[in-house]
């Protein structure tokens, strides 16, 4: 099963159902924290809005170039400003998807078409 999002194709064989299987042909798809990685070479960027320290990692709070945003942990040595810009991609292990509301989610939570 495939989700397009801002980070590319996800694929989960057996967890998430297809947006199709929406009535609106969308969805919501839950990207929690964990399942966002620093990568400086990620081809999709994302602004540092807020960061909050955590002892061995960094919670940054960003925004995709959509506007929308997601939480990643980042390990401590990653001390980047409020207001760069970095590099990420998605490493989900179980898509979680959700019928769309039409609204932008909050986050965690990134609306994408089908």
């Amino acid at each position: 099963m495939v989700v397009h999002t801002a980070f590319g194709a996800l694929m989960d064989g057996a967890e998430c159902p297809l947006p199709t299987a929406f009535g609106s042909g969308k969805c919501e798809v839950l990207l929690r924290a964990d399942d966002i990685i620093h990568d400086d070479d990620a081809p999709v960027k994302a602004e540092i809005i807020r960061k909050a320290f955590r002892g061995s990692e960094f919670l940054y709070t960003l925004r995709l170039a959509t506007g929308e945003t997601v939480l990643a942990h980042v390990p401590s040595h990653h001390d980047h400003k409020v207001g760069e810009w970095i590099g990420i991609r998605a490493e989900v292990d179980h898509v979680v998807t959700f019928p769309s509301e039409g609204g932008v989610a909050a986050p965690p939570m990134v609306s994408f078409p089908a």
